[in-house]
This record gives C-alpha cells, structure tokens and sequence, in this order.
C-alpha cells in the first residue's frame, strides 16, 4: 500500500510539471520597456517564490520571497519587484541582454512545493514604424521628403541602426522601383544590437528607395523611405550659361557669333570710309591739275 501510495503521488507530481512548463509560455517585450512575468501555478496560498534567470549558461538569482523577507540579485537591485500578488516578477529597463528563460520555484501552505515554472522572454530593439535612415539625407526632419541636386556621381547609404534580433532583417535598394545592387556594412554594438548599412553609387537621375524588413514585439513590419536625386549633365562649354543675365541664357556660341559680326562691320565700315578718302583726294588732285593746266593754255 505504501509502494502505490508512493507511486501515486510521483505521478501526480510528474503531471503536474507537465501542466506547468509543458508547453513554456513565451513573452515579448521592447527594449527600454517594462515587463511582467506570472509565475503561473495551480490554487494554493503562497507562502515563498524565487526568481531565476536561465541564460543558457546556468540559473542566476533574480529575486527571492522567503518568509516574508525579499533578497534582491546584486543585477536586479534597481530593476525587479513583485505585484502585490507576490507571484509576477515586474523587470524594468528591458535590455537585449534580458532575453531568456525565466524560472520560479513555488513553496505553497500546506502544499507540495511546485518548481520549474518557466517563460520564455523574447527582446526586440525596434518599435512598429521604426524608419530607416538615408545618409546624406540625415539632416532632413522626413528622409521621404529629401532630394538632392549635384553634378556628379555620390554614395547613399541606408542604415537601421539598432537592430535585434538581426535575423530575417532586410535593407534593400530601388531605383525608380527597380532593385539595384548594393554594398554593405554590420557594426556589432555594445548593448547586442547591430547596425545595419546598405550603400549604392548614384550616377544618374532617380527616385531611389530603401526598403526595410525587420520584426518587432508585434510581428514583422515592413518600412520605406526615398530619396530624389537630379544629377546634372556636365556642361559643354560651347553652351555655357552666363552668369548675371537675369531672365536671359546668352550662349559663348551666340557671343562669338556677335563679336565676329561687329568686327566685320567695323572693318567694312573702314574699308568704306579709307575708300571715300582716298577718292575724294584723288577727285581734288585731278581738278587741281585741269585748273593749272587751263591757266597755262
């Protein structure tokens, strides 16, 4: 009898944990937020409850109620408290570092302890309409609103800094909504997060968008923003615009061309003017000569 007494009560212990930790509930959160963790256990009066951190690495001491009395883990001291029901962890200033499996152990009045209770917390770094950021565009309030006038070729680099997790994270160029080949950086941050960059040369005219794909605590979110860039032709020098002729483009060809026409009417206009002398002069000398000539006779 006491053998199946025994028995009785493993199995019963046994589906218990089961029914706890089975199936782990999962949480998410956004860095920077505040979230509560339930210790979620069958009715009972709770007399104790300690708190773990499971990293992977092995359990870490988060917060212990024990008698009444709280211990706090020398990390969790400005960060962990309880709900007034003493069974929700309450961890501020979520960090990517806070990603993991949390554990409480439940000691019960009158009741069989129940331990291994675990959730599993998920951190995301990037809030829902999290934009992209267009270098050289970063000055302006909108990146969408951003055009620039140059005339010669330029990089443009999309970044999303910040990013966690990183997988099935995307940046992606569009010319005029055509996909265009790109170039890419990865800097690794302190805090977990990375920043992710994609850089393409600008050669020609265009409207050019940076996609960005990447998850958030409510699911996957999809972000563009663009960029116009006008790049002029270089100049021929033949067709120079000159400078400080309000509301006229006179062309060097058009100059050359003036220029050549009043030198030839200043030449002509000599031509006729030397021609009017000298035939004047000889006009005067041949009726000199005939007047002589008459005086002589």
């Amino acid at each position: 009898m006491a053998d199946f007494q025994a028995i009785l009560v493993i199995t019963l212990l046994t589906w218990a944990a089961v029914g706890v930790f089975g199936n782990t509930p999962e949480l998410s959160t956004t860095t920077g937020d505040t979230v509560n963790i339930p210790c979620v256990f069958e009715e009972g009066t709770l007399r104790n409850i300690y708190w773990y951190y499971d990293d992977g690495t092995g359990p870490q001491k988060i917060l212990f109620l024990s008698k009444g009395k709280k211990e706090l883990g020398a990390e969790y001291a400005n960060r962990a408290s309880l709900q007034n029901d003493n069974s929700t962890l309450i961890l501020k200033d979520i960090a990517v570092a806070d990603e993991g499996t949390y554990r409480c152990d439940v000691d019960r009045q009158g009741q069989t302890p129940v331990p291994n209770i675990k959730t599993k917390l998920k951190v995301f770094s990037l809030r829902p309409d999290t934009l992209p950021v267009i270098s050289p565009c970063t000055w302006a309030v909108d990146s969408s609103s951003c055009s620039i006038h140059t005339n010669q070729s330029f990089t443009l680099t999309c970044t999303l800094p910040n990013v966690y997790p990183v997988q099935e994270t995307e940046l992606i160029w569009y010319r005029d909504g055509k996909r265009v080949s790109y170039t890419d950086d990865v800097t690794q941050n302190d805090d977990g997060t990375t920043d992710i960059s994609r850089q393409i040369q600008v050669f020609e005219t265009g409207n050019f968008t940076c996609n960005a794909t990447y998850f958030s605590e409510f699911g996957g979110e999809n972000e563009a923003v663009s960029v116009v860039a006008w790049i002029k032709p270089p100049a021929d020098p033949f067709t120079t615009s000159v400078p400080n002729t309000p509301g006229k483009k006179m062309t060097s060809g058009k100059i050359a061309g003036m220029i050549i026409g009043i030198v030839l009417f200043v030449g002509i206009s000599l031509v006729i003017i030397i021609f009017v002398i000298v035939r004047s002069k000889a006009q005067a000398i041949a009726t000199e000569s005939c007047r002589i000539n008459g005086m002589r006779a």
